[in-house]
């Protein structure tokens, strides 16, 4: 876990647990080495940083492309892990970046349904061709 990453992991962990007053369930069934692939539904912008922040170790993230475009996010998410994927285009190439950069203990991070839902209820996944 680099720098950046950790004190984003430690501001967002505070932010959730003083804010939210959340709480993670069955932490320890993620392990802290070896390869992990974690999916989840997408609702909100603050998914990424909440099952970031659940876990003890840095993960990949997958994002959509377009936000890499602006200076500073970009920056950013590149220090957060973060892979940029074209959605419209061959997604699969952002999914072989990021197990190519954490190889061999490939730890990734991705939303099956390739965008945010908009009412809440799960999508259908996005299929890619490698």
């Amino acid at each position: 876990m680099n720098f950046v990453y950790f004190l984003g992991w430690c501001f967002f962990r505070s932010v959730y647990a003083t804010y939210f007053r959340w709480s993670v369930f069955n932490p320890e069934r993620v392990p802290l080495e070896g390869p992990v692939i974690l999916a989840s539904n997408h609702a909100s912008f603050l998914d990424p940083p909440l099952v970031g922040s659940g876990v003890h170790r840095g993960i990949n993230y997958l994002a959509r492309e377009s936000l890499f475009r602006f200076p500073g996010v970009g920056w950013l998410l590149r220090k957060w892990n973060s892979v940029p994927v074209d959605r419209d285009g061959g997604g699969a190439a952002g999914l072989k970046a990021s197990l190519i950069v954490s190889s061999p203990a490939a730890r990734l991070f991705c939303f099956p349904e390739g965008t945010r839902t908009r009412d809440g209820k799960l999508q259908p996944a996005r299929s890619a061709s490698v």
